[in-house]
C-alpha cells in the first residue's frame, strides 16, 4: 500500500500513526480506493481520478473521537441527531457506551456567535483558526479547524463521561489534557450508576453503598459503572407479617444527596416520624431530615463522598435488617428490656429481704456483747455492698439490651 502523506493525523493504538495510507479494491469492473487523508479522515472513492466523489468517509461516523474538520450534526427536517460523539462502553470495550456529545436539539444553546458562553476554555487556547456553530436549511452543525495544520489534536468522549480535548506532545510522546467538561469525574451525571458512590479522593472512582454489590463485577473491574449496584439482601417490607425482621437504615454523613427527592406528605416534624414515613412505603429507598423530611423512591443516583456543594446532607439508606447485625427488631429488644427489668426488680427484692433478715438477727444478738455487734456491723456492711453490686449488675444487663442504629 503506497503512502500518500507524511502528516501523522491518523490515530493508531492511541497515538498518531506514522503516515496515511491508500488501498485499492475491485468490485466487478469498478475500482474503489481507500485513502487516509492528512486530516485523519478515511475516505472511499471510486477511482484515483475521481477522488472528489466520496462514497463513504469516516468523518460521517465519528465514534468517540472528533477530529478537526469533522462535524457534529443535527438534521433540522427530521430533528434527528445525525452525528455525535459516543463513548466506549469501557476502556477495553469499544461498543457504544452511555455518554454522547451532540448538538442541542433545541438550538444553539449558549452560542454567542463566537464561542459557547459556558465553556470559554474551548476557544480560548489559541489553537483554533475557527470554532463554529452553523445552521442551514437542512442541518445544524458544529465544526472546528486548527491554526497550525501540523498540530495533532482531538476531542474525545471519554468512558468517564467527560469530554476531553487532547494535544499530542511530540517530545513527550504523550497526549496532554487541555480541557475537560465536566471538570471533575463526580460532576458527570449518574457516573456510578444506581446506589454507587462517586469519590474524587480515592483510587476507586466508584464504590457501592454498604449492603450493595456491583451488578456486573467484571465490567465494574473495567471501570464500566453504568450497571450500578444491587442489594445483597432484599428488603422485608411487605413480605412478613410482623416487625421482627423489619428493615433498618444505614446513616451516611455529609454526602451529596441523590436526585429526585420528594417532600413527605403530612410534614413529619422529626427524624423519627420521617423514618416511619419511609418504612410505611415499600418503595422508599432512603430519607433525609433537616427540618423537613425528604424521601427517595427506587434507585438512588448521583451519590457522592467528599463533595463540596449546596446539596449535601445526612442520608439514611434503607437496608434489610441482616445487613445491620448490631441492630435487631424494636419489638424483640423491647421484650428483652422488659425481661431484664423484671430480673433487676427480683434482684433488688432478694437483696432487700436478705438485708432485713440480717438486721433483725443482729438486733437479737445485740445483747450478747460488743464483739458480736461489731461482727454484725461488718455483716451489714458486706450485705450493703452486695446489694449495690447486684443492682449495678442488673443495670449493666439493661444497658446492654439497647439497639444501636448504624
Amino acid at each position: 500500500m503506497p503512502a500518500r502523506s507524511r502528516q501523522p493525523h491518523a490515530l493508531e493504538n492511541g497515538s498518531p500513526a506514522p503516515s496515511s495510507l491508500e488501498s485499492n479494491a475491485k468490485s466487478g469492473n469498478a475500482t474503489v480506493v481507500a485513502v487516509l487523508l492528512d486530516t485523519g479522515n478515511l475516505v472511499l472513492v471510486p477511482s484515483r481520478n475521481a477522488s472528489d466523489q466520496v462514497l463513504w468517509q469516516s468523518f460521517d461516523h465519528i465514534g468517540d473521537t472528533w477530529l478537526p474538520g469533522a462535524k457534529l450534526r443535527r438534521d433540522k427536517l427530521s430533528a434527528v441527531i445525525q452525528q455525535g460523539m459516543t463513548s466506549w462502553r469501557s476502556r477495553g470495550d469499544p461498543a457504544p457506551g452511555p455518554y454522547t456529545l451532540q448538538p442541542d436539539p433545541s438550538g444553539a444553546g449558549y452560542w454567542n456567535g463566537e464561542t459557547f458562553v459556558d465553556t470559554p476554555e474551548v476557544t480560548g487556547s489559541g489553537l483554533y483558526s475557527e470554532f463554529l456553530f452553523a445552521t442551514t436549511d437542512q442541518e445544524d452543525y458544529i465544526t472546528y479547524t486548527l491554526a497550525d495544520n501540523s498540530t495533532v489534536y482531538r476531542f474525545v468522549m471519554d468512558v468517564s463521561g467527560q469530554v476531553q480535548a487532547l494535544l499530542w506532545m511530540e517530545d513527550l510522546q504523550a497526549w496532554n489534557l487541555i480541557y475537560s467538561e465536566p471538570r471533575t469525574r463526580c460532576q458527570v451525571p449518574r457516573a456510578c450508576g444506581a446506589f454507587g458512590v462517586c469519590s474524587e479522593s480515592t483510587f476507586d472512582e466508584c464504590l457501592c453503598v454498604r449492603g450493595f454489590r456491583p451488578r456486573d463485577a467484571a465490567r465494574w473491574g473495567l471501570r464500566d459503572y453504568a450497571g450500578g449496584c444491587v442489594r445483597n439482601a432484599e428488603l422485608r417490607c411487605g413480605k412478613n407479617g410482623s416487625n421482627n425482621d423489619s428493615d433498618r437504615f444505614y446513616l451516611m454523613l455529609g454526602v451529596r444527596l441523590p436526585d429526585d427527592g420528594r417532600a413527605a406528605t403530612g410534614a413529619p416534624s422529626s427524624s423519627g416520624y420521617c423514618e416511619r414515613a419511609c418504612l410505611d412505603d415499600c418503595t422508599c429507598s432512603a430519607y433525609a431530615f433537616n427540618g423537613s423530611c425528604i424521601l427517595w423512591h427506587g434507585d438512588l443516583q448521583n451519590l457522592g463522598n467528599f463533595y463540596v456543594g449546596t446539596d449535601i446532607g445526612d442520608l439514611y439508606i434503607r437496608l434489610a435488617a441482616t445487613e445491620l447485625p448490631g441492630c435487631r427488631s424494636h419489638n424483640k429488644w423491647r421484650a428483652v428490656e422488659i425481661a431484664v427489668g423484671a430480673l433487676a426488680i427480683v434482684c433488688l427484692v432478694v437483696a432487700t429481704s436478705v438485708l432485713v433478715v440480717r438486721i433483725n438477727m443482729s438486733r437479737r444478738r445485740a445483747m450478747k456483747g460488743r464483739f458480736n455487734r461489731q461482727v454484725n456491723a461488718r455483716t451489714i456492711s458486706a450485705e450493703l455492698v452486695g446489694q449495690r453490686a447486684a443492682t449495678q449488675n442488673c443495670s449493666v444487663l439493661v444497658s446492654r439490651a439497647r439497639c444501636i442504629k448504624h
